[in-house]
């Protein structure tokens, strides 16, 4: 408790005496002597074995709550309501729930190698798992009590090339990345489920992870080290618009690779980290055509993910092999960020903020 009050004290300025109570107010607010505060929760997934931390995020503060289970290895996180389900990042694969308020874990065995990602339908109702080892989507669907049911849908395209490494739903249809293929697939999930289109990039490109706005889906890849804009219209996917993630004036190096992506709320700015150059460029977006505006270091190294706060107010990032995460401010009407502070972790890998 008195590692907490320290930090409102150091942060805001805010005289607390030890016996003045920290409460929880509604979800979303923290009171402290009476003073209600806007706060946000923040889940760290991490490849350690120290399960998932979790913080409250609090004006540009991450105050440490404790660590909530004991899962290895929970590099990828999604949520619905109390229930938080996550990858295990093993050899035999593993996905897991757990409820927050009744700290029950359940495993459930995918029965496939390295499951990497994890993100829930729009409708709460299905769960999509992204393995990268041999390549598999699967799709699980999630019970009324929250808890993993049975698995619906199971695809591979290449078992030998395949390394599967996002999926997430948008306007009622399922993006799958495939790094391995250097392949986005569309798969229409309104009623059963099938590929409707799909686009193959030039070897070695290696798209990794995407964002969307409106009719924009934006492309980190990893080897390429570029950000791509697709429109996707009449069941065709089509590249608009095709950027360097690094400044023109920038060192080139091969082990400089592409990683984790987010967007602001308001579709303007777009975040993206480079590990080995252990950076973030930012770039306006304007109807799809993108603006390299800033690249700043992330304070780490390999900045594994990065996320734009609920309020577009704060960019927080998980640099894994340093062991620490980092706060910026962010700036709305330019989107440029500036380094606050870092909070020490094992291995973060992935930020989910609720």
């Amino acid at each position: 408790m008195l590692s907490i009050l320290s930090v409102y004290n150091f942060y805001f300025g805010i005289s607390i005496e030890s016996s003045i109570k920290l409460c929880y107010n509604a979800k979303d607010y923290i009171e402290i002597g009476g003073v209600n505060m806007k706060s946000q929760n923040v889940y760290i997934g991490n490849s350690s074995c120290n399960g998932i931390y979790h913080y409250k995020l609090m004006n540009g503060s991450l105050v440490a709550l404790g660590n909530l289970c004991d899962i290895e290895k929970c590099t990828y996180l999604c949520k619905k309501d109390s229930m938080i389900y996550g990858v295990i990042e093993n050899v035999e694969g593993e996905i897991f729930s757990y409820n927050i308020e009744s700290e029950e874990i359940k495993r459930i065995k995918t029965n496939k190698s390295c499951p990497c990602h994890i993100s829930i339908s729009d409708d709460k109702k299905y769960l999509f798992v992204s393995h990268y080892k041999d390549g598999y989507k699967q799709i699980y669907e999630v019970k009324a009590d929250g808890m993993i049911g049975k698995l619906i849908f199971e695809e591979v395209q290449d078992e030998e090339k395949s390394h599967t490494h996002f999926m997430k739903e948008y306007n009622k249809n399922l993006y799958a990345v495939d790094l391995g293929t250097n392949r986005i697939e569309v798969y229409d999930i309104k009623h059963k489920i099938k590929s409707i289109s799909k686009i193959d990039f030039e070897e070695n490109i290696q798209p990794r992870h995407l964002c969307f706005y409106k009719d924009y889906i934006f492309v980190i890849t990893e080897k390429s080290c570029k950000l791509y804009t697709l429109k996707f219209e009449n069941n065709s996917l089509t590249i608009i618009d095709e950027r360097n993630l690094l400044p023109e004036e920038a060192e080139k190096n091969d082990t400089y690779t592409g990683c984790a992506i987010d967007i602001s709320k308001d579709g303007k700015y777009i975040y993206a980290t480079i590990r080995e150059h252990n950076s973030i460029s930012v770039f306006k977006n304007t109807n799809g055509i993108l603006k390299h505006i800033q690249n700043i270091s992330s304070n780490g190294e390999l900045p594994w993910d990065i996320k734009v706060d609920k309020d577009d107010k704060f960019v927080i990032v998980a640099n894994a092999s340093s062991d620490n995460v980092c706060i910026y401010e962010r700036n709305k009407f330019s989107g440029k960020i500036k380094f606050m502070y870092e909070s020490c972790m094992n291995a973060p890998s992935c930020i989910l903020i609720d």
